[in-house]
């Protein structure tokens, strides 16, 4: 999957995971990524033993450039990541996310959505889940729980 980051092209979820304690989505909506951040704010300088990770599910739109602007909106250790529709599949299936492009009602090719699930994943440095966080959790509930893995 390629990144937002200046200094690398490609990498593997399995490079990423493995750094540390890590937050994956694979999204499209700013809720799961405002969560995310102010989770991760409530936690101060522990914060950075978390690594939030963004997959997009859309990368006829999501370019790395793009990628590099959205998350530079919301959190600065926030990794955004892209591929192509193969390996978004690849990485979707392993934590059985799903997705779905939606076309609109006129067939427009440039106007559709996209239809996911709404899942954030905490992961431990070998890269298995730990913890699953549905569409309904708050900072504060997130913060909360992270607390545990993050001493």
């Amino acid at each position: 999957l390629g990144t937002n980051s200046p200094t690398a092209t490609t990498l593997s979820c399995a490079q990423l995971i493995s750094i540390s304690v890590t937050l994956i989505y694979l999204s499209l909506f700013l809720i799961e990524t405002e969560t995310v951040r102010r989770a991760l704010c409530l936690h101060g300088k522990n914060a950075a033993k978390v690594t939030p990770l963004f997959i997009s599910i859309d990368p006829a739109r999501d370019t790395p450039e793009h990628l590099k602007d959205y998350v530079e909106n919301f959190h600065p250790r926030l990794v955004g990541l892209t591929g192509s529709n193969e390996q978004i599949a690849v990485v979707a299936k392993s934590y059985k996310a799903l997705y779905i492009k939606m076309d609109d009602d006129e067939k427009d090719p440039e106007t559709y959505l996209m239809g996911h699930t709404a899942t954030i994943f905490l992961t431990g440095p070998k890269g298995l889940p730990i913890l699953i966080f549905n569409r309904e959790v708050g900072p504060e509930e997130m913060a909360a729980k992270l607390k545990k893995f993050i001493k």
